[in-house]
């Protein structure tokens, strides 16, 4: 059970650090709404 349990925890980390990855670069690739007006003149 309590092998078990470490298991779960790895996995559980690693897929919230994957989320967290994968929400910064899609921040990183999209414009937010209110900066979109000043992107277009650049």
């Amino acid at each position: 059970m309590q092998k078990n349990r470490l298991i779960f925890r790895w996995i559980l980390i690693l897929f919230t650090l994957l989320m967290i990855a994968l929400a910064i670069d899609m921040a990183r690739n999209t414009t937010a709404p209110w900066n979109k007006n000043k992107a277009k003149t650049n």
